[in-house]
């Protein structure tokens, strides 16, 4: 219960119950206390602005008062309706038509949709310098999470690229899946940190990060061989990698080097349990898909085993994956994007709001900010 609360209503006894005496008139003893939160009415407010224009009695000169800058059209919305447009089509995911009939269900008020469109890309507009200093901090960590997913706009697939940390996540769109759109990004090409992703080629062109894989997609790959094939050493891996996340937890991160060593050792015994295709089999026939599996463990053992070198390496790329999830959720809801500008916003707002997210920060309150002050409440500061 509240100590302030914003009404009262007192119900007082009139009179006994048991002999009809009257109590009118005697002193209170005590309370029960019962309390009923409720929203108030919700409507939209007209403030009219008038710019007096006065004749100044000595030279005749006709003079006007100057409207604040915020007021620079006849008939206009004010912040906070402007703060909930982004907060319902990006962070609730709503579509532009369900977005119309909220305005209309709640206030009573008729918006457009092009009105919509319209502050959308304004408010998009207005964080390109924040979008900076993100890439300029992400480029600054030791870990960043890369990932790409697939988006439909103006009735084609096109691709949305994330990096991330848990301060802060950039996403931006491109036609290309590949290095093309990776370079657009201006991340991964000066990035020297470790790049944390799920093995797709096209990163592997950047030398100067060191390139570390998801094993929650490897350990996706190994259930795909245990349910097709049975084969031993897929089920011998998953067990690992499952059992060497578990010891690092129980170090709490930082493992000891004759565990790590112990752990390597297990992990080559897997492998060399597998038979493989002599050269003369490898020729005759294509490879399987568990060979295909089992080469990628072979190959890429730092990257696959390097989260047991520090705490701060983790052992997937869910943090990517999470940051992405949100634009499977706006097109499931909302439908495609029907323009290469609405993608591009969406992209920039939801680098936003993920971020202010990850700061703590309430999403509402932070759009409210962006537009009454052009600053973000957020800590630049690397933890």
């Amino acid at each position: 219960m509240t100590t302030t609360p914003d009404h009262m209503i007192t119900y007082s006894p009139t009179h006994c119950i048991c002999c009809h005496t009257s109590l009118k008139h005697e002193p209170v003893k005590g309370y029960r206390i019962r309390q009923v939160y409720d929203l108030p009415p919700i409507l939209i407010e007209v403030t009219e602005h008038k710019e007096e224009q006065k004749e100044c009695p000595h030279c005749h000169s006709i003079q006007e008062s100057q409207f604040p800058s915020t007021v620079s059209r006849p008939v206009q919305y004010g912040p906070n309706i402007k703060t909930l447009i982004p907060y319902l089509t990006h962070y609730q995911c709503l579509s532009l038509k369900r977005t119309k009939e909220f305005f209309q269900d709640c206030f009573g008020h008729s918006i457009s949709e092009g009105t919509l469109v319209n502050h959308t890309h304004a408010f998009s507009a207005q964080l390109r310098p924040f979008l900076e200093e993100v890439k300029e901090q992400i480029l600054q960590s030791s870990v960043v999470h890369f990932d790409e997913t697939g988006m439909r706009v103006e009735n084609k697939t096109q691709w949305l690229h994330t990096a991330s940390t848990p301060e802060v996540t950039f996403q931006h769109i491109h036609e290309k899946r590949g290095k093309e759109a990776m370079d657009v990004g201006e991340i991964l090409p000066s990035f020297s940190g470790i790049a944390m992703h799920d093995g797709w080629k096209p990163y592997d062109v950047y030398t100067d990060c060191r390139h570390v894989l998801c094993n929650a997609h490897l350990l996706r790959d190994l259930q795909g061989i245990i349910d097709s094939t049975g084969e031993t050493w897929a089920q011998q891996m998953k067990e690992f990698l499952t059992q060497a996340l578990t010891i690092k937890k129980q170090y709490k991160g930082t493992i000891p080097e004759i565990e790590k060593k112990n752990l390597f050792a297990a992990y080559q015994a897997i492998l060399k349990g597998k038979q493989v295709p002599s050269a003369e089999q490898k020729k005759k026939r294509k490879q399987t898909p568990s060979q295909n599996l089992w080469n990628r463990f072979a190959k890429y053992v730092d990257r696959i085993l390097a989260f047991l070198e520090s705490p701060d390496i983790p052992f997937d790329n869910n943090q990517a994956e999470r940051d992405i999830r949100m634009t499977k959720v706006k097109q499931k809801v909302s439908g495609t994007f029907r323009s290469k500008e609405g993608a591009e916003s969406f992209c920039h707002i939801r680098s936003f709001m993920s971020t202010m997210k990850k700061q703590n920060q309430s999403v509402l309150q932070a759009i409210s900010q962006v537009l009454k002050t052009g600053t973000v409440p957020w800590n630049t500061t690397l933890s």
